[in-house]
């Protein structure tokens, strides 16, 4: 990765920021439980295990100790036998009235059946049975199960459970009989109740009935007909013609005043005219001709004029002489059309004025008839309404006193009473099913519950699987490094004496030693164009480990013929000069503020070692931050990265996790890699590690994890021959004193309270073994 250097000077991080999971595309809600459960298998499959384990055991001693029975019956509620020979009995129309008084006999049960369970359960029902059987009416109730059949309609299936069928077979068919005997009664007292209500009504209902046909007789009396109706369709009939009529006068006076236009016009001559005036009113309109003289004399001068222009030129004076006379006559006959015209118009105006006026009053009559169409009508409905109410009544009446007379149980029972041979409580496989279902969401909380207080990677593998990174190597616990790891002295001596101490076991010393050469290589192997020669060491928080890894880690490849440089980078809180005993008068600090000093005069060899040179710290600058984002600290890097002196160059520098001070070091290196300590540090801050680095343009190389604390083995290992040890410590330790002791009562209460000494011991180490085992057992389970 080509490396470009950030301004990250003076960056301070947020501390609140430390647990936010900057991985939250990473994984979906399924993929995090899928993780959660392979994290956590022995947690959860131990919760499941027990769970349902316990759900079986439980299931088992109810099954043995506590069975529960079933006894059932179906009883008919619907008789559809009865139904249709009792709708041919009574017609329609009488037996819908006489629903409206008493209701019906046979109600739709598939819709009341919820109504009708909370009934037959109630307390009030069951008190008469539960109180002859030494019961509480809710009890029986809760044991009592009513539902429909399924396959047929009007059928109900009733149930009772019980641990004891034999003694409850008495009470199975009691049951039985009691639902059958409380629904004859119930139907009983509806029809009583109902002839009773019949009976009281009947005559008020008759005597409405004759106080109507007295109404209806008065009215008809005072407006002398006997059904309006019959009087307003006369009434509709004689308005219909005048209107008729009204608009066939109009149309001729219409036609008249056409014709009148044309005689002004000169477009009409006499024969035209009785023409058209005898179109015009024709069934309506009389207009009156001229004087036949009139007429005659035109005709008989248009004929001589015809003649005339046979024999004569138009000129001559014969046809000059009859024009002359027709022309006299013209004017004459013109006034007598227009006169009759004008008086047939005037005669069709009166007609239709006459006519609308008796069209007004009759529709002033037929309004009032209205009225009293509206006031006949309601006193008939309600007559009739009465009417029917009384047949109603007395068919009601009627249909209740025969069925008072049968004495009929509405219901019957279709399957008698019995209790099934099997058990129904508990069922292995619904108990199974629920178990399993349940046992598997509380282990899934365990496990949640478990992961959530113990959020850090427990192994090596669990580190390489969650940041999935290149993973260099892991650096295994050795007990001999665990005083090392807590005092703040030099440790140059120890660990010159490691290949020859004799306190390390081989073991721990071979793998050790092995998976720090395996990191180098893992170093070598991840970039092969661009060898990697200046790398900077670091963890996410303090006491992961890193100096003192950083440390072997450079002794170890300093062993191995390599020249290795060690650099301490922690300008904050130096840890390198104290732990190889070396002084911190001149360091990294200096070389970077000084310009005097060169590169040799910062480096000091470690004693005993002559491929390890470090660079210490030096002085504690007032802003370490602004000191390793300089230029003159890349210029540096570039020296001795350049130079052909080391073969490793390792910074060891602060925690990413609140400080910038390791990414500034690390862009300007060849990459960074990241301490993880196992069973330590928080998972999510690695992860914030990673992320932060990324970010800032740094060369991320991978991830080395170290064991900080002892890695789980055999969970009874040192327990029970501790145990006998601490029990037999003081076997054959006798004291001097006893022969010196004359008292023998002094002597026996001091055995005594030897003995209890050394019970109290055994108990103390017992249970502090316990709690070793049990600690070691939730560590299996973790890890």
């Amino acid at each position: 990765m080509n490396n470009k250097p950030q301004n990250n000077s003076n960056e301070e991080i947020n501390h609140s920021q430390l647990f936010i999971n900057s991985d939250s595309e990473e994984k979906t809600s399924i993929d995090f439980l899928l993780s959660l459960i392979l994290r956590r298998k022995r947690f959860f499959i131990l919760a499941l295990i027990i769970s349902t384990s316990f759900s079986l055991l439980r299931t088992t001693k109810e099954k043995i100790y506590n069975p529960i029975f079933k006894g059932e019956f179906s009883i008919l509620v619907i008789d559809p036998i009865k139904q249709i020979s009792g709708t041919s009995t009574i017609s329609g129309n009488i037996l819908s009235a006489a629903q409206n008084f008493i209701g019906s006999t046979s109600p739709d049960y598939e819709q009341d059946i919820p109504t009708l369970r909370e009934v037959l359960l109630s307390d009030l029902v069951l008190k008469d049975i539960s109180a002859k059987y030494n019961l509480k009416p809710k009890s029986l109730s809760d044991r009592i199960n009513i539902k429909k059949d399924k396959s047929a309609k009007g059928i109900l299936e009733f149930s009772l459970q019980s641990k004891n069928p034999k003694n409850d077979q008495e009470l199975l068919e009691e049951l039985s009989i009691f639902y059958v005997n409380y629904a004859s009664q119930r139907m009983q007292k509806k029809l009583s109740d109902g002839l009773t209500f019949l009976s009281a009504q009947e005559p008020a209902i008759r005597k409405k009935n004759s106080q109507l046909l007295e109404k209806l007789e008065n009215f008809r009396r005072e407006n002398n007909f006997v059904n309006p109706s019959d009087e307003g369709l006369k009434l509709k009939k004689d308005i219909d013609e005048i209107k008729s009529e009204i608009s066939r006068l109009e149309i001729s006076i219409e036609r008249l005043k056409n014709i009148k236009k044309d005689i002004l016009l000169g477009k009409l001559n006499s024969a035209k005219f009785i023409e058209l005036v005898g179109e015009a009113g024709a069934g309506s309109v009389e207009v009156t001709n001229p004087e036949e003289k009139l007429n005659a004399q035109v005709t008989e001068l248009n004929e001589q004029l015809a003649d005339a222009l046979l024999v004569y030129t138009p000129n001559s004076y014969i046809v000059r002489n009859i024009k002359a006379r027709l022309k006299e006559l013209k004017p004459k006959v013109k006034e007598k059309q227009l006169k009759g015209i004008d008086i047939a118009i005037k005669s069709s105006e009166d007609n239709i004025k006459l006519k609308k006026l008796n069209l007004s009053n009759l529709a002033k009559k037929f309004d009032d008839l209205l009225v009293e169409i509206n006031k006949y009508g309601a006193i008939v409905f309600e007559l009739q309404s009465s009417t029917n109410n009384l047949a109603g009544i007395s068919s009601a009446k009627e249909q209740l006193q025969l069925e008072l007379a049968q004495d009929s149980s509405p219901w019957t029972v279709i399957k008698a009473p019995r209790f099934l041979a099997s058990r129904i409580y508990p069922s292995y496989a619904n108990e199974l099913t629920k178990a399993s279902i349940i046992s598997f969401f509380i282990a899934l909380a365990l496990a949640l519950l478990r992961d959530k207080f113990d959020n850090v990677f427990h192994s090596a593998e669990e580190v390489r699987n969650e940041l999935k990174y290149p993973f260099l190597g892991h650096v295994p616990y050795v007990e001999y490094f665990r005083d090392l790891r807590e005092e703040k002295k030099s440790i140059v001596d120890d660990i010159s004496l490691i290949n020859k101490n004799e306190n390390i076991d081989s073991y721990d010393k071979f793998f050790y030693q092995e998976s720090l050469r395996n990191i180098y290589t893992s170093l070598r192997f991840l970039n092969s164009d661009n060898p990697i020669k200046v790398i900077t060491m670091t963890s996410s928080v303090p006491k992961e480990g890193k100096s003192l890894i950083n440390i072997l880690l450079s002794k170890t490849l300093s062993e191995m013929d390599l020249k290795i440089l060690q650099i301490d980078a922690d300008l904050r809180k130096p840890q390198i000069h104290l732990r190889l005993g070396l002084n911190n008068l001149t360091g990294l600090s200096n070389l970077l503020t000084n310009s005097d000093l060169t590169i040799p005069d910062v480096i000091q060899s470690v004693p005993g070692f002559k491929n390890w040179d470090v660079i210490t710290s030096g002085t504690k600058p007032p802003d370490p931050t602004r000191l390793l984002n300089s230029e003159k600290m890349r210029t540096f890097i570039k020296e001795i990265k350049e130079s052909e002196k080391y073969d490793l160059i390792v910074f060891d520098t602060p925690p990413v996790i609140g400080l910038a001070d390791s990414l500034l070091v690390s862009e300007k290196s060849d990459g960074l890699i990241l301490l993880v300590s196992t069973n330590s540090v928080n998972k999510n801050l690695p992860k914030e590690s990673i992320n932060r680095s990324i970010r800032s343009g740094t060369n991320f190389l991978g991830i080395i994890s170290n064991a900080v604390k002892k890695e789980s083995k055999n969970i009874l290992s040192n327990g029970y021959e501790d145990y006998a040890y601490a029990a037999y410590s003081t076997y054959g330790d006798s004291s001097n004193e006893d022969s010196e002791e004359k008292d023998a009562g002094a002597i026996a209460a001091k055995k005594m309270r030897e003995k209890n000494n050394q019970l109290n011991r055994v108990k103390d180490l017992f249970f502090e073994k316990l709690k070793i085992i049990f600690d070691k057992s939730i560590k299996w389970l973790d890890d």
